[in-house]
């Protein structure tokens, strides 16, 4: 039987996080979660195999972008969820 990768999901909004446990916890996957810049740091020190990232973009300034950087540069494939396309949030040049 082939387990389902890990999830990683980040949003400044916990209820987001909860909400998003719950759905894919009932279809089998497991997630680690972070509202904070600092608590994707923290889940990537544990060293865990994150199979993909739900990153919502909304609620974090630029440094987001360094982060999405530094999950790609660890192999995490990344959805970056986003409420609008955003002057503000314009992805840089080296994100892959």
């Amino acid at each position: 039987m082939d387990s389902k990768p890990l999830i990683l999901t980040v949003d400044r909004n916990q209820r987001n996080l909860e909400l998003l446990a719950q759905i894919l916890g009932k279809e089998g996957y497991d997630t680690l979660s972070a509202n904070t810049l600092e608590g994707i740091d923290q889940i990537l020190e544990r060293g865990d195999p994150i199979g993909v990232a739900l990153v919502d973009i909304s609620g974090f300034d630029r440094q987001i972008w360094a982060y999405c950087e530094k999950l790609s540069d660890n192999g995490v494939p990344l959805l970056v969820i986003s409420p609008e396309p955003s002057v503000s949030f314009a992805k840089p040049k080296s994100v892959k």
